[in-house]
């Protein structure tokens, strides 16, 4: 180890001498502190560095499989709808077709309470029935 000279030009006495190294000694031993200390947390920060980077990892793999999740789900949604559409135009032909059979019932039911009187009136009025009178008239 060097040693400065002092002003005169003379080596530090042994007390100086002394105190020099003790401060040496001081700076050094918290210099190597203070440089294993940054290590140590240099190794913490790359710990958590790399555990985050596989929580990150894992996150985006999730993410993935509820976007997947999200993208099938939209797909069902459609096809329900699409049923669904469907379906309603179906039920509205049906209700048609029902309405329309139930319109002939009724009109068949009518024709038959017509005939029916007519039938009557003209056995009353003419003593003879629809077919016998229509096959006199064509005769």
């Amino acid at each position: 180890m060097a040693f400065h000279t002092t002003a005169s030009g003379e080596l530090p006495s042994g007390r100086v001498q002394s105190q020099w190294q003790g401060l040496w000694q001081k700076n050094t031993s918290t210099l190597l502190k203070e440089a294993v200390d940054l290590r140590h947390y240099q190794r913490e920060l790359e710990t958590r560095l790399h555990d985050e980077h596989a929580h990150l990892l894992q996150e985006q793999h999730h993410s993935c499989q509820l976007e997947q999740k999200l993208a099938d789900s939209q797909w069902a949604r459609e096809q329900v709808e699409s049923a669904l559409c469907r379906s309603t135009e179906e039920v509205a032909w049906l209700r048609q077709q029902l309405d329309g059979q139930k319109r002939t019932l009724d009109l068949d039911s009518r024709v038959e309470t017509l005939a029916s009187l007519n039938e009557a009136l003209l056995k009353t009025t003419f003593g003879t029935t629809t077919m016998k009178t229509t096959c006199q008239k064509l005769s």
